[in-house]
């Protein structure tokens, strides 16, 4: 059966697979002729991410012609160019000017914990929109 693969804001690929394969095996295929590492994959249907061990037949809704999503991961997550570190930095320092350090740390901290669990229950096509939003904004301005 074939199956399409878009890369997260990127190209779409056509696989031919098995629906005996595993997610492991198809991430395998998806090396091979695109040179993304296995470890930096992570396939989705429906937003959801498929299990590596299991096999393609596993998820009923995946038939010939279902579209995947692959998103890259960056397996590099260094505290100090971390997104949500330097925001939470950037906080403190406005906070500090209208409270006391304590109070701003208190406030950045369940602001920052409250951002990362509003963005972590995002589907994959919310991020899709507001990544596309973004570039086109971007685009936009020059």
């Amino acid at each position: 059966m074939n199956i399409r693969v878009k890369i997260l804001l990127g190209e779409e690929h056509i696989f031919e697979i098995l629906p005996s394969d595993t997610v492991l095996q198809v991430k395998q295929k998806i090396f091979d002729r695109l040179g993304i590492e296995v470890a930096h994959q992570v396939l989705l249907y429906l937003g959801k991410a498929l299990t590596d061990e299991n096999e393609i037949i596993f998820y009923p809704g995946i038939k010939d012609g279902s579209k995947l999503v692959l998103v890259r991961k960056n397996l590099q997550t260094s505290r100090s160019k971390n997104g949500v570190y330097k925001f939470k930095q950037e906080m403190l320092k406005v906070l500090k000017t209208y409270y006391s350090e304590a109070d701003a740390l208190t406030i950045a901290n369940e602001t920052t914990k409250d951002l990362q669990n509003k963005v972590n229950h995002l589907s994959y096509d919310d991020l899709e929109r507001l990544a596309t939003a973004l570039i086109h904004d971007q685009e936009n301005k020059f």
